[in-house]
């Protein structure tokens, strides 16, 4: 399936039930929730590293970034996306499904989300009855955050004394 000047499609997942969206176009692949290998004095919303396509990706947990409390359950997914041509995993709740929308149904945010939300928020969509906030995986994080996530990318993880 490809995308028309028309229309694009976006995956759907949640976070703590609520709906939200990447473009396609900024998903790499989605995976399987596999549990991280921590990092020593990493940021609060970073859950460590997983291997993905022979190196080390970082996953940030997407209920730490919304300041809401952290949970892993059955169908958590990891969302591969691509910050600067590096991947990052984004932990997120369940994905529902990738879905085609008309780009003219995109509603810009409302005018009261100010600051990083906004740049960070492309849009408002209605999906069935409810309404999805697609975001823009490029602005999720500021530049000294995207440093820290290179950085994860970039370490060994720390092994195990246990095994």
């Amino acid at each position: 399936m490809t995308s028309t000047a028309e229309e694009i499609q976006v995956v759907i997942f949640t976070v703590n039930e609520q709906p939200f969206a990447f473009e396609i176009s900024q998903v790499e692949r989605i995976m399987r929730y596999v549990e991280p290998t921590p990092l020593p004095k990493a940021v609060s919303f970073l859950e460590g590293v997983v291997p993905y396509a022979d190196s080390l990706v970082p996953v940030v947990d997407m209920r730490k970034r919304l300041s809401v409390e952290p949970k892993v359950g059955e169908e958590s997914r990891l969302i591969i996306v691509r910050l600067d041509d590096h991947p990052v995993a984004v932990l997120v709740d369940r994905v529902l499904e990738v879905h085609r929308v008309d780009v003219a149904s995109i509603e810009p945010p409302p005018k009261i989300v100010r600051g990083l939300a906004a740049q960070y928020i492309a849009g408002m969509l209605t999906h069935g009855s409810g309404t999805v906030v697609m975001l823009n995986a490029t602005k999720l994080f500021n530049s000294r955050e995207r440093l820290q996530l290179e950085e994860a990318g970039n370490s060994k993880p720390v092994e195990d004394p246990s095994k």
